[in-house]
């Protein structure tokens, strides 16, 4: 008896918990934008222009995941000229920095990983909630952080859930690049990987894209 007691109690706790990220979440605000085509497995968008901040960081997919946040978390909780907080909003994006002209990054957190390498150049990116233009956001303290415009863009998403880990990112990846491969879309951004939920999320209920511009 006492040990179904505890079940129960810590399957009330897992409800609780997962309903209250649900709602922290739900009210976040996230990137405008439009699906105008569904495929089998990942359907097209057009994204709304939006601001962003950025900082570039050096790593593996982990590592430098983890240093970008917490870069641009300093950022919004009050690291800028008039210590005002800004909201967070999802996803986070991070994207492999090109080694020749930069491609501009969607949000979503979004982040591009490679491999298991160390040393990789990665853009991580938070969107800037839809209040603010580049004239009234708090410039940042930290000259690692960039705030900037995102043009309108075509988009091709691959949902899935669970957590982003790098294998499960190269396997959706390869599975998104085929899908536009079959149905004829000439992809010409790398992959981004965004991520909606904060880390102590429920790993059932997350939500996770893979994002490729496409013509």
């Amino acid at each position: 008896m006492a040990l179904f007691i505890i079940f129960i109690i810590i399957v009330l706790l897992i409800v609780v918990w997962s309903v209250g990220i649900f709602l922290y979440e739900k009210h976040l605000e996230r990137p405008s934008y439009e699906v105008i085509e569904k495929h089998n497995g990942y359907e097209v968008r057009m994204y709304d222009p939006y601001i962003i901040a950025e900082t570039e960081v050096t790593g593996g997919y982990e590592s430098a995941s983890n240093k970008g946040f917490g870069i641009l978390a300093g950022y919004i909780f009050g690291n800028n000229t008039r210590k005002e907080k800004v909201a967070m909003t999802a996803p986070v994006a991070m994207e492999k920095k090109q080694t020749g002209e930069k491609i501009s990054m969607t949000v979503p957190v979004i982040m591009q990983p490679k491999g298991a390498e160390q040393n990789e150049k990665y853009i991580m990116s938070f969107m800037m909630p839809s209040k603010y233009t580049l004239d009234n956001l708090p410039k940042p303290n930290d000259p690692a952080v960039k705030l900037h415009r995102v043009s309108e863009k075509k988009v091709a998403a691959l949902r899935f859930s669970m957590l982003a880990k790098a294998d499960r990112v190269e396997k959706k990846t390869k599975q998104l690049r085929e899908a536009l491969k079959r149905d004829g879309f000439t992809a010409f951004s790398e992959p981004e990987i965004a991520r909606y939920n904060a880390p102590f999320s429920n790993p059932l209920l997350r939500r996770n894209e893979i994002l490729i511009k496409i013509e």
